[in-house]
């Protein structure tokens, strides 16, 4: 399979394969409920404070500082649940994720081979291997973390000592190294969650496995990041029209969404897949027969 067979075949698949997005709908649906409670709680505490403040007069405590500083903090402490309960759903969100994406991958496999869709399998599977997924999903978000920082603390320095013009010079460095840097760790990282779960390897064999895929089809790899980050942003422009209409345009627009989310993480399935049929990788024999009788 080519390249325009990666993306045109795993895009028509999963178009007729609507039940692959169930687990996304799912996840979707809970996650914008606990968003709309922590945003309802955050409206009715400290929204409330904010409100009552516009119509108060300024005036100072007894240790000067303005009232209406002493009201927000105040505000903001009796929101400490709500803030608790913000991180709890942001770690959970993180750890059900990593989770999700394998299930895509199981189904995505699923699909590529042609035999019917069974989200229960592979949920199991993809369960059974959740600690080399979360181990991957550390991983990549601490150096998707260390880059950002690495960025953030190289601009502060910059305007901080080099002034402005040169300020600006050096952030349009570290601008474009840090997006050169997402690129490569992007082309490396690219085939982690399908080595773990297609060859039930651990995280770290799982990172060789990558490793070895990308330096033998690096430009592949690029090219295929490159068009499914046109298509993503192509669907984002599209659904931003459907946002104009009430209430339908909102379901169409996630919609989509959920459907280019699925499948950008299916891609990498099929173009393993591809690449395995050309013989362009060594094969595992046993790891395949596991990963075919359990899923």
């Amino acid at each position: 399979m080519d390249l325009s067979g990666v993306i045109t075949n795993s895009f028509a698949d999963l178009l007729s394969n609507p039940k692959a997005l169930v687990p996304s709908l799912i996840v979707s649906f809970v996650i914008l409920v606990a968003a709309a409670i922590v945003i309802f709680g955050i409206a009715s505490g400290f929204g409330y404070s904010i409100g009552h403040l516009a119509f108060t007069p300024v005036s100072y405590n007894a240790s000067g500082t303005p009232a209406v500083v002493s009201s927000i903090l105040n505000a903001f402490s009796k929101m400490y649940g709500v803030i608790v309960l913000l991180a709890v759903i942001t770690v959970i969100s993180f750890i059900v994720s990593i989770l999700l994406n394998g299930t895509i991958i199981a189904m995505g496999d699923q699909i590529y081979r042609k035999v019917p869709v069974n989200i229960s399998k592979a949920f199991a599977f993809a369960r059974s291997r959740y600690l080399s997924l979360f181990g991957a999903g550390i991983f990549m978000s601490a150096i998707t973390l260390l880059v950002i920082g690495a960025a953030a603390l190289g601009i502060f320095a910059a305007f901080s000592s080099l002034g402005v013009f040169t300020g600006i010079l050096c952030t349009i460095f570290i601008v474009i190294t840090a997006i050169c840097t997402f690129i490569f760790t992007s082309i490396l990282f690219f085939q982690i969650n399908v080595a773990i779960i297609l060859e039930g390897k651990g995280m770290v064999a799982g990172l060789r496995r990558s490793f070895e895929i990308a330096s033998r089809n690096k430009i592949n790899i690029f090219a295929i990041l490159i068009i499914t980050s046109v298509v993503v942003f192509a669907a984002e422009l599209i659904g931003t029209f459907f946002l104009i209409i009430p209430i339908l345009g909102w379901i169409i627009s996630m919609l989509m969404g959920l459907f280019i989310f699925v499948w950008i993480s299916i891609v990498p399935v099929y173009f393993y897949r591809g690449i395995i049929a050309q013989g362009r990788v060594d094969v595992n024999n046993s790891k395949q027969r596991i990963t075919k009788r359990n899923m």
